[in-house]
């Protein structure tokens, strides 16, 4: 009767651990099955449970368990790797967006249904569970490395879990360890389950009542854990990165787009209809290295047309300088005493030579540029840069002074256009939201409002309609950078504040060390207008704020590198008055978006590209006739950084390696723990351990030998101790008794037995 109980209660256990983990999975990663999934799944775990169970249905069960499994697929089998996909893109969303973070990135599936999937990825673990509940031994510990991992990586992800599936978690756990350590057909350890069913259910259901999952409300101690992960992960693929072969093992797994960003289609346009690439993040776009560290905007390319789909490429100003003029405005600032300059250097190195060029902002080049500087074929460059550490821009130098002021007029035309339905319904939302254009915080003010309610998501599938900057801001408030750039570049058009969306990179670098820049860190930010100064970065992107229920810090409350030779971030300036532009631009600490300035006092060394990019000469101090842009209020850098992939084939190495080390684990422990029985020096129970061993041999064929049989009865049911003789002759007994049931087996059958019995 034992035996029935038994297996009824491994049934029970089998089914109440599958079932849980199946809504865990499904509620934490916000995945959709259908409800007949768990009656599949519930009907592979029976046949499971047969084929180990009762020795006669191994094979019909198992049989019947992959008939199962091969209609389901041949029925659904198209989907199968959309979902798998879709599950991956979880997975990989929730790690870059930050465990137990409510307030960042949803997960948005592009399938209707994920239950082909889970159903798979479930019965691959069910027959896992069904064999480790049956094994002699390890019976807890080969358990929990399944589950426990899982139910912390669901609990990780979803802080409010639901408390049904943790109740059911916490009693198989409870049971599990109730049951024993090791299956035994006619012990009582199942009719002890059944009886302490309903207190152990009583004593978990009063501890979830007293410690509602739903009242769970996340320490600060839980985001420091997930940054100092993050940096351990960091850490451990910088090394593995330096280690001889791997690199390239890593980018044949996870290399299958040699786009610069998720977004990039090659082009100098972006469509914002096309979903974000995963597969783009994984490779080395270039490596960077600068004397100064902290957060560094890399500016590429800036785009001009909004097509309301997109944007389309800018128009050139033939041998304009505006891209230098906010460098020249912070050398004459260190110059006339109204701020402070500080010169960095840079080095950049790529494996291919792109279309443009990526330079710090402030970096001064002799080749003229509006848009973008062409890199003319050239991978590997050095420069310098400036960075604004004190006070405030200065006037421009003379001679650049009639150029702006041509070049403003451009612009001022230019870069305000918009549909005009799309400004008039623009104009409406600030309007109702009270933006005003003649405010002089309106810059900070058009930042705050964007990102004010929207969450940050890579996964954002394309939006309806022809117009993606209304309809993120009037519907959908969820998107990733380019969805934040567009929509607050429109909005500053609307106001009448010359804008345009750029592309780079947002790199944090170690002042003086080599960083690898991935696509991965591809960003795209706003550049606005300042009339006397130039082109000035705006970071627009932010995962929202307390008051609208994000997890997310306000911008305010956001702390981010500095380079290190920085003095206090500063803002924007607020004034964009034309009066006082061309004698000083005053910038105010208030925190207001701009990127943080860096820069150096290039003068004769200056970047200059068709020189190769070497420094000329060093600063003087007279007012040059070049400077350099930068990135502002560092306090504002967003979480677009999404660093390291997760390409299927970087999860399919992880898991093989996790099943591998438990393989070898469990082997390990088996023989470590046969040595120590073996070794035992009390006679009566080494002779029991003999006898246990020699039962796992006959598992897979022979017959008793009677030396051991006796030698376990004696010290059993004997008060005589057992001499050395009949050790030995038990020990020689098992050692031919193994010997022969090993020959008899197929290679297969002969590696599983080894395995099996720790030989």
């Amino acid at each position: 009767m034992n035996r029935q109980f038994n297996r009824a209660a491994n049934l029970f256990l089998l089914l109440l651990c599958t079932s849980c983990l199946l809504r865990l999975i499904q509620v934490s990663f916000r995945l959709s099955v259908k409800p007949q999934t768990y009656g599949w799944l519930a009907l592979l775990c029976i046949l499971l449970w047969a084929a180990v169970f009762f020795r006669r249905a191994f094979l019909p069960g198992s049989l019947a368990a992959a008939a199962v499994l091969w209609l389901l697929i041949r029925y659904g089998g198209e989907k199968l790797r959309p979902e798998l996909l879709d599950i991956l893109r979880a997975l990989r969303l929730y790690w870059l967006n930050g465990f137990g973070n409510e307030g960042g990135a949803v997960f948005q599936a592009s399938q209707e249904s994920h239950s082909l999937a889970l159903l798979l990825i479930l019965s691959a673990a069910a027959a896992y569970l069904a064999v480790v509940l049956s094994g002699k031994s390890l019976r807890v510990n080969l358990s929990l490395l399944l589950t426990l991992p899982v139910a912390i990586l669901c609990l990780a992800v979803n802080r409010n879990p639901p408390a049904l599936p943790l109740l059911g978690m916490g009693l198989f756990w409870a049971e599990l360890v109730i049951s024993g350590d090791c299956y035994r057909p006619q012990d009582a350890a199942g009719r002890t389950v059944l009886l302490t069913l309903l207190p152990c259910l009583a004593v978990l259901g009063a501890a979830l009542l007293y410690h509602s999952p739903e009242n769970y409300v996340p320490e600060n101690k839980a985001a420091m854990l997930n940054q100092r992960i993050e940096q351990l992960s960091s850490a451990v693929s910088s090394y593995l990165e330096k280690r001889p072969g791997i690199p390239q093992m890593i980018q044949g797994l996870g290399r299958r787009s040699n786009a610069l960003s998720g977004w990039d289609q090659g082009e100098d346009t972006l469509d914002l209809t096309r979903p974000y690439d995963f597969s783009a993040g994984a490779h080395e776009v270039f490596t960077f290295r600068s004397s100064a560290g902290g957060s560094l905007y890399l500016r590429g390319r800036s785009l001009g047309d909004y097509t309301g789909t997109g944007w389309g490429k800018a128009e050139e100003q033939t041998g304009s300088q505006a891209l230098n003029y906010a460098a020249y405005a912070a050398i004459m600032a260190d110059y006339t005493g109204v701020g402070s300059v500080m010169s960095h250097s840079f080095t950049l190195e790529a494996d291919r030579a792109y279309d443009t060029l990526f330079l710090p902002y402030f970096t001064i080049c002799d080749s003229p540029g509006d848009c973008a500087i062409p890199a003319d074929g050239r991978s590997a460059y050095t420069g310098e840069f400036l960075l604004l550490t004190g006070g405030s821009f200065g006037p421009l130098p003379e001679s650049l002074r009639q150029e702006e002021r041509q070049y403003r007029s451009f612009v001022r035309e230019y870069y305000t256009r918009l549909p005009d339905s799309t400004r008039d319904a623009l104009l409406a939302l600030a309007r109702q939201n009270g933006l005003n254009s003649e405010d002089s915080g309106i810059i900070a003010a058009v930042v705050d409002y964007v990102c004010r309610g929207s969450s940050y998501d890579l996964s954002v599938a394309p939006y309806p309609g022809n117009d993606y900057a209304l309809y993120f801001l009037q519907n959908a408030r969820r998107g990733y950078c380019v969805h934040y750039a567009t929509a607050a570049c429109c909005l500053y058009r609307a106001l009448g504040i010359p804008a345009r969306v750029c592309e780079g990179f947002l790199v944090t670098a170690r002042s003086g060390a080599e960083t690898s820049v991935r696509a991965a860190d591809a960003h795209a930010w706003v550049e606005v207008w300042v009339d006397g100064v130039g082109w000035i970065p705006v970071e627009v992107t932010y995962g929202g704020t307390e008051e609208n229920g994000s997890g997310d810090p306000s911008p305010d409350e956001t702390e981010t590198a500095q380079p290190e030779d920085a003095g206090d971030p500063y803002s924007l300036p607020a004034d964009q008055e034309s009066g006082n532009a061309d004698e000083r631009t005053e910038i105010s600490p208030d925190g207001s978006g701009a990127a943080p300035l860096e820069g150096s006092d290039p003068g004769e060394g200056a970047f200059r590209p068709d020189s190769g990019g070497e420094k000329s000469g060093e600063s003087r101090e007279s007012p040059p006739d070049d400077p350099t842009p930068t990135p502002s209020d560092e306090k504002d850098s967003p979480p677009e950084k999404d660093s390291g992939s997760f390409s299927t084939g970087g999860v399919l190495l992880a898991a093989l390696g996790v099943l591998v080390a438990a393989a070898v684990g469990r082997y390990a422990l088996l023989r470590g723990r046969l040595r120590r029985q073996f070794s035992e020096p009390d006679g009566r129970r080494r002779a029991v351990y003999l006898y246990r061993q020699a039962q796992r041999v006959l598992r897979f064929g022979g017959e008793m030998p009677e030396a051991i049989q006796t030698a376990a009865e004696k010290a059993s049911f004997s008060p005589h101790s057992i001499s050395e003789e009949e050790l030995q002759r038990s020990m020689e007994a098992l050692n031919t008794l193994t010997d022969q049931v090993q020959r008899g087996l197929s290679p297969l059958r002969r590696l599983l037995f080894r395995y099996a019995l720790g030989l």
